[in-house]
């Protein structure tokens, strides 16, 4: 109910003059009309703002850089030896690139589609390197299956991170990680090589990681919590 300023008497809501006196009475709007009609106010930031635009320009002008050390590269080669030959190089290291800039510069959302971006780029250049080599032996015998082990570790150790946040008990599953990462490696290349007892080489020598992984789970599944606080409060963890 709304009420003529000068001579008091009420009037409706959405009467405009005052029916006594035919004084002017302003519409008045509840903060909820207000909201209904304009919504809530849009937070702007001129330095988050200016930011945003910082970085677009920058990366439109190495995009720009990009494709220039993409095309005279590629002219250069083909006027001087008729065909494509080292120029197949750098093309393909600008190509990796940029897809690696794509994501840095924050184009791709989400973690896990960051993840499969910079996989595929990176299984697409190894591939491209041996097919240019006009050998796919190496990506295929050596880079494919230590991408697969570093990719299984990887989400085995976040899936255990998210589940328990215990910093023992992480610890402990990325030294184990890490060496698994490195028998993995010595025994790929090592048959890729044909060496003999590389393996056996490497057991011997992350025999003390292997028993500071040990410790790390043996105190974060078998001791006592309260002993477990004690020790983060000594070594501020």
């Amino acid at each position: 109910m709304a009420y003529c300023p000068k001579c008091g008497v009420s009037v409706e809501k959405d009467q405009v003059p005052c029916p006594l006196c035919f004084t002017y009475i302003p519409k008045i709007v509840s903060d909820e009309e207000l909201l209904d009609a304009n919504g809530f106010p849009t937070y702007y930031s001129l330095y988050e703002n200016l930011v945003s635009f910082f970085i677009r320009v920058v990366y439109r002008v190495l995009c720009v850089l990009m494709i220039l050390g993409f095309l005279i590269p590629t002219l250069i080669d083909f006027i001087l030896n008729k065909t494509l030959t080292w120029s197949l190089y750098s093309n393909l290291s600008i190509i990796i690139s940029w897809s690696f800039l794509y994501v840095a510069f924050g184009y791709v959302k989400g973690t896990r589609d960051k993840i499969i971006v910079i996989l595929i780029t990176v299984c697409a250049g190894l591939v491209g390197f041996d097919v240019i080599n006009g050998y796919a032996g190496w990506s295929v015998e050596i880079a494919f299956p230590l991408l697969a082990i570093t990719l299984s570790l990887l989400i085995i150790n976040i899936t255990i991170f998210k589940r328990n946040r215990s910093w023992f008990r992480q610890s402990g599953y990325i030294i184990f990680s890490i060496l698994i990462l490195l028998i993995g490696i010595e025994f790929i290349v090592g048959r890729y090589s044909d060496t003999e007892n590389i393996v056996f080489h490497s057991v011997d020598e992350l025999l003390p990681s292997t028993l500071l992984g040990s410790i790390l789970l043996l105190i974060s599944y078998r001791m006592p919590k309260k002993w477990v606080e004690k020790l983060k409060r000594k070594f501020h963890i």
